[in-house]
C-alpha cells in the first residue's frame, strides 16, 4: 500500500491552491480531474463545487446557486 498520498488528493491539493490563488479556471480543471478519476470524493466535489461558475461569472454565486439546487 502507498503510503503518499493518491492521485486524486494530489488533484484535489492543487486544486485548492490554484483556487486560493484565484486561479479558478485551472481550479475547476483540475478538481473535474480529480472528480472524474474518484467520483466518490466528497473534497473534490465539495471544492469543485466552490468553483462553479453562473452567468454572472462569479465563483462564489456558482457555489450558491449550487447549493440551492
Amino acid at each position: 500500500m502507498p503510503d503518499g498520498p493518491s492521485d486524486v488528493e494530489r488533484l484535489v491539493r492543487e486544486g485548492i491552491v490554484a483556487a486560493a490563488a484565484g486561479g479558478h479556471s485551472r481550479a475547476r480543471e483540475v478538481l473535474a480531474r480529480a472528480v472524474s478519476q474518484d467520483e466518490a470524493s466528497v473534497p473534490a466535489w465539495l471544492w469543485l463545487s466552490g468553483e462553479v461558475e453562473t452567468s454572472r461569472g462569479d465563483p462564489a454565486s456558482g457555489a450558491i446557486s449550487f447549493l440551492n439546487c
